[in-house]
């Protein structure tokens, strides 16, 4: 069995449009991170990026927000399957 469960990462409409408010000029207060670690891993790793950017004023950051769509394809979720296990039990 794997200890590890690898899945592509999507974006759903709503998160979509919560995305897009961090395309362009970063606003002065990034939102929050989604709490929930079984799912909104789009707008999660978009947040992440975003405070990269902000905070080291990243070239290559600044790249993956302003070609998201390109970008967002290319990057996997790791999830250990114990964790996965704990988590969906912790959601009930």
């Amino acid at each position: 069995m794997a200890m590890v469960e690898l899945e592509k990462i999507v974006e759903d409409d709503e998160m979509a449009r919560k995305g897009r408010e961090l395309r362009g000029e970063l606003p002065d207060k990034l939102p929050e991170l989604p709490e929930d670690m079984l799912a909104d891993d789009a707008l999660r790793l978009r947040i992440l990026i975003a405070r990269h950017l902000r905070y080291t004023g990243s070239g290559p950051g600044q790249t993956v927000l302003d070609e998201w769509e390109k970008y967002l394809p290319k990057f996997v979720k790791v999830m250990p399957t114990e964790y996965r296990k704990v988590l969906s039990e912790q959601r009930r």
